[in-house]
């Protein structure tokens, strides 16, 4: 995908003295398409990117194929596109793939989740100091609305600004 987890091990990657590994994304059709963004970071670390498609209206068969191979009810529509590209890519001969799912919820690659680990933060100024001073480019870089939303969270926890912003 075009994540920060993929980033990341893309680059981790990239750094090792055996520049030789392959990258995997998958398009949606009707749905978000991370496929120029994943193509993009493939080509700024010299990895062979491989690109899926299907449709965002899988069969019933696709939905239960994952259910069996996952062995546990499906938490989110996404395994079963997750199912879907790693059987595409077990046809191209890969036995072990590096995966980062996760890693976007954890580093704070998703805007909506940045917000959450702020509010766990809360009654730890010291450390939520710290962690705001982290993300503190990214926030100046963030459109208006996610702007808007961390005015509000430091209103809400009764956060001034020279609380957390040294």
């Amino acid at each position: 995908s075009s994540g920060v987890d993929s980033t990341t091990i893309n680059y981790f990657l990239s750094e090792n003295k055996n520049n030789d590994f392959e990258s995997f994304s998958l398009n949606v059709f009707n749905g978000y398409n991370e496929n120029i963004i994943a193509e993009k970071t493939a080509r700024q670390f010299n990895s062979k990117h491989h690109s899926f498609s299907i449709s965002n209206k899988c069969p019933l068969e696709r939905f239960y194929l994952t259910l069996h191979a996952q062995e546990e009810p499906i938490g989110s529509s996404n395994a079963i596109y997750q199912h879907f590209l790693r059987e595409q890519i077990r046809e191209q001969g890969i036995k072990v793939l590096l995966v980062g799912e996760g890693a976007d919820e954890l580093l704070g690659g998703y805007r909506r989740m940045l917000m959450p680990y702020l509010y766990r933060l809360k009654n730890n100024k010291e450390r939520l100091k710290t962690e705001i001073e982290k993300y503190k480019e990214f926030l100046s870089k963030s459109k208006k609305h996610i702007q808007e939303e961390f005015q509000s969270f430091c209103r809400v926890y009764e956060l001034r600004k020279n609380d957390i912003v040294s």
